[in-house]
């Protein structure tokens, strides 16, 4: 949502979250399940699932990621 928020909407964003709890506005954030801290591309890592597989397209996002520096350590 934030990033359509800040790029696609000119008259400002189409929709808001409230959080039910307290009644007041929300961002959506992605944080970790282990330890609660906001999770960003630069201090994540991708790793290989048990249901990935080796393929085109797998293989060119893994490309773009290292040469980013995003994407950690090759495992091959």
């Amino acid at each position: 949502m934030a990033w359509g928020d800040r790029h696609e909407a000119a008259e400002g964003p189409p929709m808001r979250l409230r959080h039910d709890g307290c009644g007041h506005a929300a961002d959506a954030r992605v944080t970790c399940g282990h330890c609660g801290g906001e999770l960003h591309l630069d201090n994540v890592t991708v790793l290989p699932g048990p249901g990935g597989r080796d393929a085109p397209g797998t293989t060119v996002v893994a490309e773009r990621l290292l040469r980013r520096g995003l994407g950690g350590t090759s495992a091959g």
